[in-house]
C-alpha cells in the first residue's frame, strides 16, 4: 500500500512539475497526530477533518496494520458526523469501521469480536429513516406468508393476564414445559367466543442443555401429547411459542472459550428440540402454527439466527421486545454498548432494537411480538410510569408502520417479581392502561384486525396506488440524538401542515390535491441539517392516488446535493420536464427558446390540438414546439426574435426567461412585484441587461423568483440551464399557489 502510494506522487510530480516525497507511513503519522489532538479536543468538525486525512492514507486498506490503524478513526467520525446531524454521512464511517473489523476478526484477531455487533447496530440507529408511511386500504400492500394462524392484513394484538374483546383480540397463556398442563390454565381462556388467537408460552423452565435434549429424544413425547389432545378440542386459533428466548439463556456459554467447546452442541439440540415439537404439533392439530421467538437481544456469541431451525418447522418469527429504563446515568453518543443494546438518551430505539429479528426472517414469515412491555414502578426505583408512557407510545406508534411484516403483538400485563408492568386489571396501572386503549384504538392495522374501519393498515408511501379520499401520511425519522426533529410537508410548492411531534401526521383530501399531477416535497429537519423527500402524486379522475418517486431511480446524473435537486423533482413529478433520456436529466445542458416557452405551455395545461397553426416562418408544422409557440404568441408572452421569426433551436438566456414570465403573469393576471429598485440595489452587471429586458428582470427579481450567480451578479445574456429554469419554474409556481 505504502509504495502504491509513493509512486502515485512520483506520478504527479513528474505531471505537474512538483515533485514532493510524501510516504504512506509518514503521512499517517501526521495525521494521527493531529487525530488524538482532535480527539483531546472533542470538536466534531476537527474528529472528521482529522480522522478522515487517515482515510485518505489508508483509502484501500491492504493489510492488518493498515485497518488496525483506520477502523477506530471511522467510528469516532460516525460518532462526530451523528452529534452534527449528519447520519446519513456517520452511517458511512461506521459501515467502513465495521469493513475494518470483519477483516481482523476474519483474519484471527478475535478480540475485533466485541466491535462486530455494536458496529452493526450503530449503522441501523443512523442509517433507519427518515421513511414515509401511508394508510393503505389494499391488501396487497400488507405483507401476507399465508401462514398458519395468519391473516392476509391487519395486526392482533392482546396480552397475558387480561382480556376485553372490545380492545384485543389475542390472549397470552404462559405454561412451564414438564411441569404444568395447558388445560390447567382454561380458567384464563376468554368465555363466550372463539374469535380470537391464543399464544401459548410454551417455556423450558430451567432453561438448560439437558431439558433440551430430553425433549429431542423423545422423552417428553407422553406429556406433549396429552396436551395437544386438549388443545385440539379448542375452537380458537392457536400458535404455540417453544423455547422462548434461546438466544439469551442464561445456561448458554458466556465465554470464547466455552463458547467454541459447547455453542454448536448447544444450537443443534436446541434445534432439534424444537423440530420435534414441531412435527408433534402438525401431526395432531396441522392448523396450529409454530412461533420460533429469541430475545430482540442476543447472548454476545449468538445470534438468533444461529438456533433457528427451519423454515419447515417454523410459521412464525417472534421476539421479546422490552424497554426499560437504564439504570446507567452516564449515557453518551460515542458509547457503542448503549447502541448495541439500545438504551440510554441517544440510542433508546424500540424500532432499531427489533430491526434484525425483522430483517432477518420477515420475507418469509409473519413476526409476531410475542412479549413485551414497559415497567413503570420496580424495586432500585429507577422505573417510572413517564417513561414507560414514552416507550409504550413510540412503539405502538410506529411497529406496524415501520415492520407491516409484525401481524400480532402481545403485552406482557403482568407484574414480575418486585417489577410492575400490569397495566389492565386490578392493582394495574391506569394512566398506562388508558394509553393501550387509546394506541390500539387509534393504530390502523390494528383496528383492521378488530374488523373495524376503513384501512388495513401502513405501506411505503411508494405502493400508494388506490383509490382513496385522502393520502394519510406519517413519518419516522427517529435519530440518536436529544434534538427535536421537525417535518414538513409541501405540496406544490406550497407548505401545508409542519410538525415536531412524532409520527409528523399529515392527511391531504385527494378533492383539495385536484386532478392531475403533484409534487409533494417533505423536509425532515434535525440539528438544523434537511433531508429532503420528493414525490409524484398523481390522482386521476376517480380519486386514484398513484404515488411515485419524482425523480425516477433511473435517472443517474443528478449528484447527492446538488443545488438544483428540488426543483428538478418539482419539475418532473408536474410534468413540466421530461428527463433528456430514461437516466438522463443533463441539469446543466442548456434550454432553447422552444423548450422553456413549452414549458411554459404544459405549465399553464394547455391542449396542444387547440393549436395548429405555423406562427412563424422558422417554426414548421409537426414540430413539438409548434402548438405551444402558437400559444405563447396568441397571448402576447412570446414576440419572437423578429416579425418572422422565433429561433425555437436557439439557446435561451436568463434575461428572456426573465421577460416571458412576466409576460405571462400579465397574461394571467397573477400579481407580481413592481420593477422599481434602487440604483445601489441594481445588479452590479445592470448595464449588460438589455434595455428591453430591464423592468423584467427587476420584477422577476423584486418577486423573488431569480436571484444573482453571486457577487451581485445577474449574467443576463447567459445561457439558461435546465436546473436554472427548473428552479425558476418552482419559485414561480409558488406565487401563483
Amino acid at each position: 500500500m505504502k509504495k502504491r502510494i509513493l509512486s502515485f506522487l512520483v506520478i504527479f510530480g513528474m505531471l505537474f512539475g512538483v515533485f514532493t516525497v510524501y510516504v504512506g507511513a509518514e503521512s499517517y503519522w501526521d495525521a494521527q497526530k493531529d487525530y488524538i489532538k482532535a480527539l483531546e479536543s472533542g470538536d466534531p468538525n476537527e474528529i472528521i477533518s482529522a480522522a478522515m486525512r487517515i482515510a485518505t492514507v489508508y483509502s484501500d486498506p491492504a493489510d492488518d496494520t493498515e485497518h488496525m490503524r483506520l477502523w477506530s478513526p471511522m467510528r469516532e467520525a460516525g460518532y462526530a458526523y451523528t452529534k452534527l446531524g449528519m447520519f446519513d454521512k456517520a452511517a458511512d464511517c461506521f459501515r467502513s469501521a465495521l469493513r475494518s473489523v470483519e477483516y481482523l476478526y476474519n483474519m484471527g484477531y478475535e478480540d475485533y469480536y466485541s466491535h462486530l455487533n455494536s458496529l452493526k447496530k450503530l449503522i441501523n440507529h443512523t442509517s433507519m429513516g427518515p421513511a414515509v408511511y401511508a394508510e393503505t386500504a389494499d391488501p396487497s400492500n400488507i405483507p401476507f406468508y399465508n401462514a398458519r394462524v395468519e391473516a392476509p392484513a391487519g395486526t392482533s394484538h392482546g396480552m397475558c393476564g387480561s382480556f376485553d374483546a372490545s380492545h384485543d383480540n389475542a390472549r397470552l397463556v404462559y405454561v412451564q414445559f414438564f411441569n404444568e398442563s395447558i388445560e390447567g390454565f382454561s380458567w384464563q381462556l376468554p368465555e363466550g367466543t372463539d374469535d380470537y388467537t391464543l399464544v401459548i408460552g410454551w417455556n423450558v423452565p430451567n432453561e438448560n442443555y439437558e431439558d433440551l435434549r430430553k425433549i429431542a429424544a423423545g422423552e417428553a413425547d407422553g406429556y406433549i401429547r396429552e396436551n395437544l389432545e386438549y388443545l385440539s378440542t379448542l375452537k380458537c386459533d392457536i400458535l404455540i411459542r417453544f423455547g422462548a428466548e434461546i438466544n439469551c439463556w442464561s445456561s448458554l456459554p458466556s465465554n470464547a472459550e466455552e463458547f467454541k467447546k459447547n455453542g454448536q452442541k448447544f444450537i443443534d439440540t436446541f434445534k432439534a428440540a424444537f423440530r420435534h415439537v414441531s412435527e408433534l404439533v402438525k401431526e395432531y392439530i396441522p392448523d396450529v402454527g409454530m412461533i420460533y421467538s429469541p430475545n430482540d437481544t442476543s447472548n454476545w456469541y449468538f445470534t438468533p439466527e444461529d438456533f433457528y431451525p427451519g423454515d419447515e418447522y417454523v410459521d412464525w418469527v417472534g421476539m421479546s421486545a422490552y424497554c426499560n429504563k437504564s439504570s446507567r446515568t452516564d449515557f453518551d453518543i460515542s458509547n457503542s454498548v448503549d447502541a448495541f443494546y439500545c438504551e440510554g438518551d441517544y440510542y433508546e430505539n424500540q424500532i432499531v432494537k427489533i430491526s434484525h429479528i425483522v430483517e432477518a426472517f420477515g420475507d418469509r414469515k409473519p413476526i409476531i411480538i410475542t412479549e413485551g412491555g414497559y415497567c413503570y414502578k420496580s424495586a432500585n426505583g429507577v422505573q417510572n410510569t413517564e417513561h414507560a408512557a414514552e416507550a409504550m407510545k413510540f412503539f405502538y406508534t410506529y411497529v406496524t408502520r415501520v415492520y407491516p411484516q409484525v401481524k400480532c403483538i402481545m403485552y406482557f400485563n403482568t407484574n414480575f417479581g418486585n417489577n410492575s408492568y400490569q397495566i389492565i386489571g386490578d392493582g394495574a396501572n391506569e394512566e398506562l392502561g388508558a394509553l393501550y386503549r387509546s394506541l390500539v384504538e387509534n393504530d390502523a392495522a390494528m383496528q383492521y384486525s378488530m374488523g373495524r374501519g376503513k384501512s388495513c393498515g401502513y405501506t411505503d408511501i411508494l405502493n400508494m396506488d388506490e383509490v382513496t379520499d385522502a393520502l394519510r401520511l406519517s413519518v419516522y425519522a427517529k435519530f440518536p440524538t436529544l434534538e427535536k426533529v421537525t417535518v414538513k410537508y409541501a405540496l406544490d410548492g406550497k407548505v401545508i401542515t409542519e410538525s415536531n411531534e412524532y409520527p409528523y401526521s399529515c392527511n391531504i383530501d385527494t378533492d383539495f390535491m385536484g386532478v392531475g399531477n403533484h409534487f409533494l416535497c417533505i423536509t425532515v429537519t434535525c440539528l438544523g441539517v434537511d433531508t429532503k423527500l420528493y414525490y409524484k402524486a398523481e390522482v386521476s379522475s376517480d380519486s386514484r392516488v398513484t404515488v411515485t418517486r419524482a425523480i425516477p431511480d433511473s435517472v443517474t446524473d443528478i449528484e447527492s446535493g446538488f443545488w438544483g435537486t428540488e426543483a428538478i423533482a418539482f419539475g418532473m413529478a408536474t410534468g413540466l420536464f421530461n428527463g433528456t433520456s430514461p437516466s438522463t436529466f443533463e441539469p446543466m445542458t442548456s434550454l432553447t427558446r422552444g423548450m422553456f416557452v413549452t414549458i411554459l405551455g404544459r405549465f399553464d395545461g394547455i391542449d396542444q390540438n387547440d393549436y395548429k397553426g405555423v406562427p412563424f416562418d422558422d417554426t414548421a408544422e409537426g414540430e413539438w414546439y409548434t402548438p405551444y409557440v402558437e400559444w405563447a404568441k396568441s397571448c402576447g408572452v412570446v414576440n419572437g426574435t423578429s416579425e418572422t421569426t422565433f429561433e425555437p433551436n436557439s439557446k435561451i438566456t436568463r434575461e428572456q426567461i426573465c421577460t416571458m414570465i412576466v409576460r405571462y403573469a400579465k397574461y394571467k393576471n397573477i400579481k407580481l412585484a413592481d420593477g422599481n429598485i434602487e440604483e445601489a440595489e441594481r445588479f452590479a452587471d445592470h448595464d449588460k441587461i438589455s434595455p428591453f429586458a430591464e423592468s423584467y428582470v427587476y420584477i422577476v427579481k423584486n418577486s423573488g423568483i431569480v436571484n444573482g450567480k453571486g457577487e451581485n451578479l445577474f449574467d443576463p445574456t447567459a445561457f439558461a440551464t435546465r436546473a436554472e429554469a427548473a428552479t425558476i419554474m418552482m419559485r414561480f409556481a409558488g406565487i401563483c399557489k
